[in-house]
């Protein structure tokens, strides 16, 4: 069998910058709040609470990517020979389906995300101050906050009401590249090689629904 190339997973990186937000309000429903318990979240720690403070387009990033993982271990499952099953597992990272173990999207991101590579500067009280907040009437959901340091956030605000901060999204892309990358490979080699599979997989399946359908008919006439 040819050889298949895919990438390792990435399970490790620095993540950006965060400010302290020193005395800043910590009400959810107003952005400067949503900024500041995220920047908390980390400083504890606190997985759970992170994943609660990021905007649901993050989220779904790691959706997409779980998602990724469990079709590429079915396809391992269904058309490799199973003496291949575990190194294909662990060249595509499948593997940690079963052995972190990962049962969800969130379940990812508590494997991959380590609050500890985020550095938050603690002696910056005064240049991580938010000095404005900008709100496009256009987009009144999308919020810019700028501090003293000269840096900028984004927050979005979701049906909930709670403004969620989207500053982690292109980390968030780096870090699970490797997985949909993965898949992407996997797809073509699975389409170069189990062709005839896949197509004698369709055929049965379209015989039995084919089948199942003339029954059915059979029994509503005799009915």
């Amino acid at each position: 069998m040819r050889h298949l190339t895919i990438q390792l997973l990435v399970v490790s990186c620095l993540l950006l910058l965060m400010p302290s937000c020193g005395e800043s309000s910590t009400d959810p429903k107003v952005p400067e709040g949503g900024l500041t318990l995220f920047v908390q979240a980390v400083r504890d720690g606190d997985k759970a609470a992170v994943w609660d403070r990021i905007d649901a387009t993050s989220k779904r990033q790691f959706y997409v990517a779980y998602v990724a993982l469990v079709r590429m271990d079915r396809i391992i499952e269904t058309y490799f020979e199973r003496s291949e099953h575990k190194h294909m597992r662990e060249r595509t990272g499948t593997a940690l389906l079963k052995s972190v173990p990962l049962n969800s999207p969130q379940d990812l991101f508590n494997y991959l995300f380590e609050p500890q590579n985020i550095q938050i500067d603690l002696d910056n009280e005064v240049g991580a101050t938010v000095t404005d907040v900008s709100i496009n009437p256009q987009e009144p959901w999308l919020a810019v906050l700028d501090t003293r340091a000269n840096q900028q956030y984004v927050m979005i605000q979701e049906q909930d009401g709670v403004w969620r901060t989207a500053c982690l999204r292109n980390v968030f892309n780096e870090i699970l590249a490797p997985i949909i990358k993965s898949e992407e490979q996997m797809k073509e080699y699975a389409k170069e090689n189990f062709k005839d599979e896949i197509d004698r997989r369709r055929e049965v399946i379209k015989y039995f629904k084919k089948e199942s359908a003339r029954r059915e008919a059979l029994r509503i006439r005799n009915s």
